[in-house]
């Protein structure tokens, strides 16, 4: 599951700067995230460093904490702003107060 979230962080991320999206990484994951979203993993000897860090965030406890987090990193990513508008007046031909 986190191959597939990183994967869809890296696809909604693709807007932002780094620098951007570096400001709205969770500050205890933000160097492990970058990490997997910015490696080259087809350069010999990285794909044994990525099993290493995801073996890491699969220990007990840990992985539901970084998965949260990145869920809510890529939320932020997706809805940047989100403007919430509606009508001050009743739909009925009298308005209310």
């Amino acid at each position: 599951m986190i191959h597939q979230l990183i994967e869809l962080l890296r696809f909604t991320s693709v807007k932002y700067t780094r620098s951007k999206l570096r400001k709205g990484l969770p500050k205890e994951y933000s160097y492990i995230i970058e990490e997997l979203l910015y490696i080259d993993d087809r350069v010999g000897g990285k794909k044994e460093y990525v099993k290493k860090i995801i073996k890491q965030l699969l220990l007990p406890g840990e992985e539901q904490k970084f998965l949260k987090k990145l869920a809510e990193t890529i939320q932020k990513t997706v809805i940047e702003h989100l403007h919430i508008v509606g009508d001050i007046f009743d739909r009925s031909s009298q308005r209310q107060r």
